[in-house]
């Protein structure tokens, strides 16, 4: 992550002074907006915010990979939302055992999620509650809502 940190979340769960990292993205994210295809700007809008990932399925021979979040209800009818990237390229996940909202807890909810531009498409970077940074390399997406 590059903006929304697990240092910046951190921060945020006790008083005082803080980076403003979603003022921080916005600004970044204006100048990478124009070469976001609609796909990708769906992706960016996309509410996954104290979702809990499901299901997580990667296909190498198919350079896919699909991901199955149920949230806390993004409206009052969708509450499963699957995300298929295609093009994948790179996935990884990091973890910092030490510093986490819940290390404990699988993956945690969904907190943060930033995007940008690499020499293989796009990059869509994710940071859940224990801590896990997630990076997945792509070059299209599509998302799925699926209703309670």
């Amino acid at each position: 992550m590059k903006f929304f940190t697990m240092e910046w979340w951190l921060s945020c769960q006790r008083p005082g002074p803080r980076r403003d990292a979603a003022g921080e993205w916005r600004r970044y994210f204006e100048q990478i907006r124009p070469r976001l295809p609609a796909s990708v700007m769906t992706l960016v809008e996309t509410n996954l915010h104290d979702a809990s990932l499901r299901d997580l399925h990667i296909s190498v021979a198919d350079a896919k990979v699909v991901m199955l979040f149920d949230g806390i209800a993004w409206d009052e009818n969708v509450s499963r939302r699957r995300l298929t990237f295609t093009g994948t390229s790179a996935m990884q996940f990091s973890v910092d055992s030490k510093n986490g909202l819940d290390p404990l807890a699988g993956f945690g909810d969904f907190g943060y999620w930033e995007i940008d531009v690499c020499d293989e498409g796009f990059e869509y970077r994710g940071l859940f509650s224990n801590g896990i940074e997630l990076l997945l390399r792509f070059q299209d997406v599509a998302i799925e809502d699926y209703a309670k």
